[in-house]
């Protein structure tokens, strides 16, 4: 254990607990010093001495809700500027905190019984950095949902002063109606035979998207958009909606769920695929921070953005951001404990 403390002690916050009750006094100023140096891309991890290859290991993003001002001891008759609590039952207690955190999934005793060391490798498992080769990012999620919501473009367009004035009618009228049929004549005249214009190509097709995602949606918002709320009724009394992938599902089979997924009306699709946006909070950590009203959070749920140029919220009911939080928690998790 001093060799792996060593080696992480300037990259991780390790903190010694009490070797029966699990109990822990996490500094404020320590955690600061960590998330101005590393964000939130460093681990709590806490150890006791008698085992000497045990340890509890927490990625911070994972557990940063918990470790916030309002349950800090400072608040509560003064005391040190920390956090206390245990570890009991596998579950992170902090104290005045309402909410515990599972932790069996985060003890490395189970990986590490057989007297094995740390890996030397430790630092990259436990990483949050997001990848920077191409095959790798192709299916990291949270890079991905970043990067669809800033596409680039020009948000209003540029109507040709050339062909029409002020009062909308076409300038040089008979100069500008020449040069049109010119072009016509020039295209009639070098028609192609019919058997030119086709070709025999071999084609890959991916395959089509879950049915489910759509009905999901479809029963979670009837229908109506999440950007604007409208809706329509088709002939057969459905109502009408477009259902668009946040990640395109060709990234990943995996992306092929509704926790990626949006219902759109028709004209906010076309702006979602087609439009400039832009995301000026960064959205994964408006997802992340974002509570469920079953966990004490506001009844209304949504990310913003801007879309051509105009602010934009797309709004949540509580079992579809749900499903997205846990998609994005999912694969950080893999990221941290692959291999292990």
């Amino acid at each position: 254990m001093d060799t792996f403390k060593v080696k992480n002690k300037e990259r991780h916050y390790l903190l010694k607990v009490d070797n029966k009750s699990l109990r822990f006094g996490v500094q404020a100023n320590i955690i600061k010093n960590f998330k101005d140096k590393f964000k939130d891309n460093f681990c709590i991890i806490f150890y006791r001495l008698e085992l000497a290859h045990e340890a509890y290991i927490f990625p911070f993003y994972k557990v940063k809700h918990l470790f916030i001002e309002k349950y800090n001891e400072l608040q509560w008759k003064g005391r040190k500027n920390r956090w206390t609590g245990s570890i009991t039952n596998d579950c992170l207690h902090v104290s005045h905190c309402p909410e515990v955190f599972p932790a069996q999934d985060y003890h490395t005793f189970h990986f590490l019984d057989k007297n094995i060391a740390m890996p030397d490798d430790f630092d990259s498992k436990y990483s949050t950095v997001e990848p920077t080769d191409k095959s790798e990012r192709k299916t990291y999620f949270r890079t991905l949902l970043r990067d669809s919501f800033n596409h680039t473009g020009v948000p209003e367009f540029d109507e040709d002063e050339n062909y029409c004035n002020s009062n909308n009618r076409v300038k040089n009228l008979a100069r500008r109606g020449s040069k049109l049929r010119k072009g016509h004549i020039r295209k009639i005249k070098n028609e192609p035979k019919p058997g030119q214009r086709r070709r025999k190509v071999e084609r890959e097709l991916l395959e089509g998207p879950d049915p489910k995602m759509r009905e999901t949606l479809s029963q979670w918002y009837h229908g109506k958009c999440q950007i604007c709320g409208s809706t329509w009724s088709k002939s057969n009394g459905e109502p009408y909606f477009v259902a668009a992938y946040l990640v395109e599902r060709q990234n990943a089979a995996y992306m092929d769920t509704p926790a990626n997924a949006i219902c759109l009306c028709a004209e906010h699709f076309a702006q979602w695929r087609l439009a400039a946006k832009e995301s000026p909070l960064d959205i994964v950590e408006q997802i992340e921070e974002l509570r469920l009203p079953s966990e004490g959070g506001e009844d209304e749920l949504s990310i913003v953005f801007t879309l051509l140029g105009q602010d934009c919220e797309i709004k949540y009911c509580e079992q579809h951001l749900l499903d997205l939080k846990e998609l994005i928690n999912a694969q950080a998790d893999i990221l941290c404990f692959e291999n292990f």
